[in-house]
Parts: structure tokens; C-alpha cells; sequence
């Protein structure tokens, strides 16, 4: 430890040391830290730690926790001489999505299970940059934990509901206290998505979920949003969706589809479109338990096309009533 005090008569009698006052350095190597109770220890910390007259502050240069690897920590507490007094706390956390989940899982934190994430079944390589802000004193609420996090991740593989896999994505996190942000872009199936995820944590409104999906999607990724196509429509769509749950379970989408490039075929009411002749679709739907779905209802437009209609689905999501009342095809 090395040391600088410069103190003239009388400074002890003031409320509190100026910063000129006292200079403390502390070189540490090896050390274990907890930096907020529940969440498990950085150790192997080293850094160094420095007190001057009205604050604390501390550098770390590299540290673990469990798995993960930490780098570019920094710790400010100032001024010391209120009551409980104000703590900064920053850092990078570099590693594997399921270990990083694992962390955020904790007490207080708890994010993967306020939004429904299965942390087995989500992967990736990430780099979270963590900052806390709170008084230091015992007996905190998880409110009064000023709370950021920012995440890069790539090779990101997530389940939204029981059966969209997101594979090979891209995606910025930004996470605070009351609410999860994310944009990036994913495979769903072979189709290559972008999407905007954002989860309230606070709302007591039953919608916590909404996300907003764009792209171009085949066969195989309108089954994996649950939307059963494959026997009347053949070919890639444009999408432009959106889609509204609770906890990362689906319960309602709203999609409007480009079906120029793909093939419909609705033998029950005489209507069959080749590629490449314009069409849209207004989509929208509902889920039931597991993401399957219920209904759905469906306006088609296009020249000399004007079809409306609404479908129900049992709850292995097989079709049970098709009906169109308006049909107008050539």
C-alpha cells in the first residue's frame, strides 16, 4: 500500500477531507470481490484500488466470474462522507450466452426468466458491458439498483414461444430495469430475418412482448411461426409482421405478405396463383397454449384478386373450418 497525507492543523475537525488531503494506492493481484450480494464473485481480480480524501476508486484490468471473463471494470464511490453514498460500478463480461444468462439470472437481476428465455436452448458468444448504480447500504430493493446492461452477440440461437428457433443471429441487446431492447438480424428456418424484440417488464398490461419481423420467408419459416401453409402456398413471401405475446409466448401476429414470387393454390374456392402474378395478403392471427394456432384471418388483393375469409385451427393446430365469404378471382 503506499500513501500521501498532507493534513495542516485543524483539517481532522472539518466534516469531511478534502481530496488534496490523502492519497491511499492499492495494487491488488488475485483478489475475490463481490460487487452485488446474490451474484457470484469476481476473482482472480486484478487492479488497483485508490482513496483520496472524498472517494473511492478503483480500475480492473481483469477478473473472473465462474466462466466468464472480465475486462475494463471501473468503481467509483463519491463522496464518501454521506451516509450511504453513491457507487458506479462498471465492466465488460466476455463468454458463452448460456453462462452469461446464467449470471443475469440471479437475484436480483433475474432477465432470462422475466422474459421467458430458455437459457439450455439459447447460444451465442457475447460481450455484455454491465453498469450498477446504487447507495451503499445494506438491505438495497432490486429499485433502487439503477440497472444497464449492453450486450454485442453473435452466432446468437434463441426459442421465442415452443417452436420459433432463431439460428445464426446478429443481435445488440439493451437491457434496464424495466425493460429488454433487441435488434439484429436471425435465420428462422432458411429464411434470413431482421426483427426489433422489445419485452416490458413493468406493464401490468397482458401484452409484455412485441416484435416486429421483416424479411423474406419460405415454407419451412411460415411453419416455424406457426402460420401452416405448405398445402396451398408454394415459394418464398415478403414479410412485414408483427407479433405481440406475453413473456416470450406468442398470442397474437399481424403480417402483411408480398406473394408475388410465390404459388397459391386454394382448389376449394377455384383460385390458383402462378409466380409471379401480384398479390398481397393481410394476415392475422391468433395462438392458443404452446404457441399453436387458433384462428386466423385473411384478405387477398391484387388485380382482378379480392378474396376474404377467416380459418380455425384445433389445438394441434389442424384445420377445422375454412370459410370465405367473398371470393372474387378473374
Amino acid at each position: 500500500v503506499n500513501f500521501e497525507v498532507h493534513m495542516p492543523a485543524g483539517l481532522l475537525d472539518q466534516p469531511s477531507l478534502p481530496e488534496g488531503a490523502l492519497k491511499v494506492t492499492i495494487p491488488v493481484t488475485n483478489a475475490d470481490a463481490n460487487y452485488l450480494q446474490s451474484l457470484t464473485h469476481l476473482t482472480q481480480l486484478r487492479g488497483t484500488a485508490t482513496r483520496t480524501g472524498n472517494a473511492f476508486n478503483a480500475d480492473i484490468a481483469g477478473a473472473r466470474i465462474g466462466p466468464l471473463t472480465v475486462s475494463q471494470g471501473h468503481v467509483v464511490i463519491s463522496p464518501l462522507s454521506v451516509p450511504g453514498p453513491p457507487g458506479d460500478f462498471s465492466a465488460r463480461v466476455s463468454g458463452a450466452m448460456p453462462d452469461i444468462l446464467n449470471l443475469i439470472d440471479m437475484k436480483p437481476l433475474n432477465y432470462p426468466t422475466r422474459f421467458g428465455i430458455d437459457k439450455k436452448e439459447t447460444k451465442g458468444q457475447g460481450n455484455l458491458d454491465l453498469s450498477f448504480h446504487m447507495p451503499l447500504r445494506k438491505n438495497l430493493s432490486v429499485d433502487q439498483v439503477g440497472i444497464a446492461i449492453k450486450a454485442a452477440v453473435t452466432d446468437f440461437s434463441i426459442v421465442l414461444g415452443d417452436h420459433a428457433h432463431l439460428t445464426q443471429g446478429t443481435v445488440n441487446f439493451e437491457i434496464d430495469n424495466a425493460k429488454l431492447h433487441a435488434c439484429g438480424n436471425a435465420l428462422l428456418a432458411d429464411s434470413r430475418l431482421n426483427f426489433d424484440w422489445s419485452e416490458d417488464f413493468r406493464t401490468t398490461n397482458p401484452i409484455t412482448t412485441r416484435i416486429g419481423v421483416k424479411g423474406t420467408l419460405d415454407t419451412q419459416g411460415r411453419e416455424e411461426l406457426n402460420f401452416p401453409s405448405a398445402d396451398f402456398l408454394k415459394g418464398p413471401t415478403t414479410i412485414n409482421a408483427t407479433l405481440t405475446g406475453h413473456r416470450g409466448s406468442l398470442l397474437t401476429a399481424d403480417m402483411m405478405m408480398d406473394l408475388a414470387p410465390a404459388m397459391l393454390n386454394l382448389d376449394l374456392i377455384g383460385l390458383n396463383k402462378p409466380a409471379g402474378f401480384p398479390a398481397t395478403a393481410h394476415v392475422t392471427a391468433s395462438f392458443g397454449p404452446e404457441s399453436s394456432i387458433k384462428a386466423e384471418t385473411l384478405a387477398l388483393s391484387g388485380p382482378g384478386v379480392a378474396v376474404s375469409g377467416n380459418a380455425a385451427f384445433d389445438k394441434e393446430g389442424h384445420l377445422v373450418l375454412l370459410s370465405f365469404p367473398n371470393v372474387h378471382f378473374g
